[in-house]
């Protein structure tokens, strides 16, 4: 849901009165937190000779701010709480700017670098490309964006009286890669814990130089593993749709512990009068004998353990992610689970090719990796469309087919499943 001018006004004031009732408190319990992997990360990466030009963006109370300043940069503090820009001038001495983050008013080609350090997450998804390219135009050509923010599963909404948007990777590069950066690094914080105890992503960018090459390094290499796998993907499904996937997918070397399934479409083009189409997620699980056991979907969105969960059900394709996903949790699945497939279905209908920006993808919960990716719109008809399976086997799970699982008959009861759980649920 597109959120409006007033929504906007909303979430600003209310969370920075959140922020100014608690001002001291916030810099009591903030002012010995120990960001100096982040200061070092956005240092290292410009390009020049020292002391830099750095906007603190979000500064509160001016921690950091004057840690560059000591440090001999030239540091400006912005922030939109009124409480934290007195402070942050008063304990830093440095220049502090009052602006709401949804109304940037920036100088053209200031800064060498920014540092968005827990800040960037209080930005509505909907603002934030627009936010995003303010800080591209106030940066040198060549400078350098550090951020991090608290990561989720792309969902936003009210924290403890703070409005927030919580982005995986995946979101947050193509956001932040839309805006015109290239990534340079990213990793997740605090440093020396597994990764799923670190609940902060950062992440550093650089405005490219007029000239300069598009991508880096481990950009590149990133997206030519990912090229790889959707090409072979894309082969696969074309040209053998089941003898050839078991064994094409075996050197892929499967090793994910949790999957998430994501969905996306897009609404119909302004002025476009055709219905809006609906699609669904589901994940069916099966037995050792290929016999369905359970199923998840939009109106049952999780098993009866908890180890698979649907976000549940979005019938406008309106978000900018994904706009249903299902997450499985395999080392938590049942032990009488032997398989998983992954099944899109047209709940209204529609072809599959009738169906603007309609994609999927398989991937690892943590580290982004896309087992599958998927352009639905390459598809014929509108029938229940399996996207990949997971089958456990010997030495673990392997992705697979699943044609031999999953029949016309099954896929003709999950179409009937989802339209009955639609018709209940607008009952």
């Amino acid at each position: 849901m597109k959120l409006k001018p007033e929504d906007l006004e909303r979430i600003s004031a209310l969370t920075l009165a959140h922020y100014n009732e608690r001002a001291g408190d916030f810099f009591e319990g903030t002012r010995d937190h120990d960001v100096s992997q982040n200061i070092a990360a956005l240092l290292e990466h410009i390009e020049g000779e020292p002391p830099y030009t750095i906007l603190d963006f979000g500064c509160g109370p001016g921690r950091d701010l004057k840690t560059f300043s000591d440090l001999g940069h030239t540091a400006i503090g912005l922030d939109g709480a009124a409480q934290f820009v007195e402070m942050a001038r008063a304990y830093s001495g440095c220049e502090a700017w009052l602006q709401d983050f949804h109304k940037l008013d920036l100088p053209h080609e200031r800064f060498d670098g920014v540092f968005a350090n827990a800040s960037l997450f209080h930005v509505a998804a909907q603002e934030l490309p627009r936010v995003l390219r303010d800080l591209h135009a106030t940066l040198k050509p060549g400078g350098v964006l550090f951020s991090s923010n608290p990561r989720g599963r792309n969902e936003e909404g009210w924290n403890r009286g703070r409005y927030g948007a919580y982005h995986d990777l995946a979101a947050w590069r193509s956001h932040v890669s839309g805006a015109g950066f290239v990534e340079l690094t990213h990793y997740y914080r605090p440093p020396g814990l597994p990764q799923e105890q670190q609940p902060w992503l950062a992440s550093v960018w650089r405005k490219p130089a007029p000239g300069a090459a598009n991508h880096s390094p481990d950009a590149l290499s990133t997206m030519e593993q990912d090229s790889s796998v959707s090409k072979k993907w894309e082969a696969m499904q074309l040209n053998d749709p089941v003898g050839t996937l078991d064994r094409a997918f075996a050197d892929l070397a499967f090793n994910s512990k949790e999957i998430v399934m994501g969905l996306h479409w897009d609404p119909p083009e302004e002025g476009v009068t055709a219905d809006a189409a609906d699609l669904d997620a589901l994940c069916v699980l099966f037995d050792a004998q290929g016999r369905a056991l359970e199923t998840v979907y939009p109106s049952r969105t999780r098993n009866a353990n908890g180890s698979v969960i649907h976000t549940g059900d979005s019938q406008t394709g309106a978000s900018e992610w994904d706009d249903e996903s299902i997450f499985a949790f395999l080392d938590a699945l049942p032990e009488a689970v032997a398989a998983l497939a992954f099944v899109v279905v047209s709940t209204t209908g529609r072809a599959f090719s009738e169906v603007r920006g309609a994609r999927c993808h398989l991937s690892d919960r943590f580290t982004e990796h896309a087992w599958v990716r998927l352009e639905l719109t390459s598809l014929d008809g509108h029938a229940p469309h399996c996207v990949a399976a997971l089958r456990r086997g010997p030495a673990g799970w392997e992705i697979s087919a699943a044609a031999d699982m999953v029949n016309d008959e099954l896929m003709a009861e999950l179409q009937s499943l989802v339209t009955r759980g639609k018709i209940s649920a607008n009952q």
